[in-house]
C-alpha cells in the first residue's frame, strides 16, 4: 500500500543493485520529511529494506504491472499506487520513450531515472538521477540487533561455532560477465586462512549455484 503523498522509488534490481540505491533512498527521505518512503522491488528485497530502516514500506515491483505501460494503448496499472504517489522515481525503463510518456501521464510527479553512466560509480549516478549531490551520505547500513541474533542464528545452524572468525564469499553475480573466476575467490580466501583461522561461508544468491 503506497499512501496519498508517499514517495514510490521503483526498483527491480538484484541484492547488490538495490543496496547502492540506498545512499539516493536516503537523499529522497531527506528531501521529502515527513512523506513515508516506499520501494517497489523484489518482496524479498522490499522486506529487507524495511527491516533495515532505509524505507517505510515496500511493494511487489510486478504488482504495479508496469508491462502494461510498454504498449501504444496501456491498460492501466493500478491506479491506487501510481496515482496516490506524491513523487515517483523509476529506475526502469528509461531506454523506452513510450514507457517513460504513459508513467508520467499515470503519474505527473514521475522521474524515470537515465541508465547508469561511465563518469561515476553507480551510487552516485542514483544520487544524481534524484537531484542529490554525488559527495552526500555515505554512512553505512546499520543492522539492528534482532536481525543481526537472525544471521547468527542462521550460521549456527549451517555449521559455525560461533566463535572462528567468518570470511563471507559472494562469488555470483546476476550476469556472468560481472563475476571474477571462482578460482579467484578460492586462492583469495586460501590465502587468507593462512593469516588467521577462520571459517569461510559461500553465499548462494538465486543465479550463483555455479559459481557457488
Amino acid at each position: 500500500m503506497v499512501d496519498a503523498g508517499a514517495t514510490l522509488a521503483i526498483h527491480p534490481g538484484a541484492l547488490g543493485d538495490v543496496l547502492l540505491a540506498i545512499p539516493a533512498l536516503r537523499a529522497l527521505r531527506d528531501e521529502r520529511r515527513g512523506q513515508p518512503l516506499v520501494i517497489a522491488a523484489q518482496p524479498r528485497l522490499g522486506r529487507l529494506l524495511t527491516a533495515l530502516g532505509e524505507v517505510d514500506g515496500s511493494v511487489d515491483f510486478e504488482s504495479l504491472g508496469l508491462g502494461a505501460l510498454f504498449m501504444a494503448e496501456p491498460a492501466p496499472p493500478p491506479a491506487p499506487t501510481l496515482g496516490r504517489a506524491g513523487r515517483v522515481i523509476c529506475w526502469f525503463g528509461s531506454r523506452d520513450p513510450r514507457f517513460r510518456a504513459n508513467l508520467c501521464a499515470l503519474a505527473p510527479a514521475s522521474v524515470v531515472a537515465p541508465p547508469a553512466a561511465d563518469d561515476v560509480p553507480v551510487w552516485q549516478h542514483l544520487r544524481r538521477a534524484v537531484g542529490a549531490s554525488l559527495d552526500g551520505d555515505t554512512e553505512p547500513i546499520r543492522v539492528s540487533s534482532p536481525i543481526q541474533a537472525m544471521g547468527r542464528e542462521a550460521l549456527r545452524r549451517a555449521g559455525w561455532d560461533g566463535v572462528t572468525p567468518l570470511v563471507l564469499v559472494h562469488p555470483g553475480a546476476g550476469s556472468a560477465t560481472k563475476r571474477w573466476p571462482p578460482e579467484g575467490f578460492a586462492a583469495v580466501t586460501r590465502d587468507v586462512g593462512r593469516f588467521r583461522r577462520c571459517a569461510v561461508v559461500v553465499h548462494e544468491g538465486p543465479a550463483d549455484a555455479v559459481a557457488a
